[in-house]
C-alpha cells in the first residue's frame, strides 16, 4: 500500500463533490457566500479554506468536514491504488 500523504488537499475533494451534486462554481460559490473565484482557487489548491470555509463548503455539500478534508477522499473518485482490505 502506498504512503497516505500527510498534506491535506481539499481542493480535488471539493471538485469532485460539487460535480457529483451537479454544481457549478459559480453555483457553489452562491451557496457558500463567497465568489466563484474563491472557490476555484479553493480547487485548483492555490488558496486554502479556512476552518469557516470548509464547514461552510461541506455544509452547502451535504457532507461532514471529513469528506473534504481528508486524503484519501471516500466519494467514488480514483484516489490511486485501492485500499487494501482485510479479512
Amino acid at each position: 500500500m502506498a504512503p497516505i500523504d500527510t498534506v491535506q488537499q481539499h481542493g480535488p475533494a471539493i471538485r469532485a463533490l460539487r460535480i457529483k451534486d451537479g454544481l457549478s462554481a459559480a453555483g457553489l460559490a452562491e451557496l457558500v457566500g463567497c465568489a466563484q473565484s474563491v472557490i476555484s482557487h479553493l480547487e485548483a489548491e492555490q488558496k486554502r479554506p479556512s476552518e469557516q470555509m470548509l464547514n461552510k463548503i461541506a455544509r452547502a455539500l451535504h457532507v461532514p468536514v471529513a469528506a473534504i478534508s481528508r486524503e484519501p477522499f471516500a466519494i467514488g473518485v480514483e484516489a490511486g491504488e485501492p485500499e487494501e482490505r482485510s479479512a
